[in-house]
């Protein structure tokens, strides 16, 4: 008697990998609208609710940039961590540059965006010897990610007291 596992066939590495790249960016057009949606009712109801929403809604980026990782290279790794790090610094700091006026409020949200900056590489295996491929370059990006967004946080800062003085 033959079970459904035998008569089902098996996929060549080429389906496989179609497969896997059919499904990279699953779901992700609906995050977005949603996030959008989400962010700008919150925002008209309570700008810092908006800005926390926005940069809560920086998480979702975690699950496609793991699927992705997997077709990356060393050098799109360090590509994806800068755009990670330098998107999430400029909507953070944009947000609460119009939302917040307490120095206290930027630390905050500016913190909640650095640990939002390096979300995305949550979830591997942290022992760095028995790391496969795309665990590792996930967290090159996340390095780069963070450093980045410390980066944009510095500049953001400058321009901010700078622009105060006369």
């Amino acid at each position: 008697m033959k079970r459904r596992s035998d008569t089902r066939e098996t996929l060549t590495e080429a389906e496989l990998i179609q497969l896997f790249k059919e499904q990279r960016f699953e779901g992700v057009p609906w995050k977005i609208v949603r996030a959008i949606i989400v962010t700008t009712i919150a925002w008209l109801i309570w700008k810092p609710l908006g800005t926390f929403i926005a940069t809560v809604a920086l998480l979702d980026s975690r699950e496609p940039l793991q699927r992705c990782a997997r077709f990356w290279s060393g050098r799109t790794a360090i590509l994806v961590g800068s755009i990670v790090g330098a998107s999430a610094a400029i909507i953070v700091w944009t947000l609460v540059s119009y939302a917040v006026h307490s120095i206290w409020a930027k630390c905050f949200f500016g913190f909640f965006g650095f640990l939002s900056a390096g979300f995305f590489g949550f979830g591997i295996n942290p022992n760095l010897p028995r790391r496969i491929r795309w665990e590792a370059l996930v967290g090159a990006a996340q390095m780069v990610s963070l450093a980045t967004y410390v980066l944009a946080t510095v500049i953001f800062w400058l321009w901010f007291f700078l622009q105060k003085r006369p």
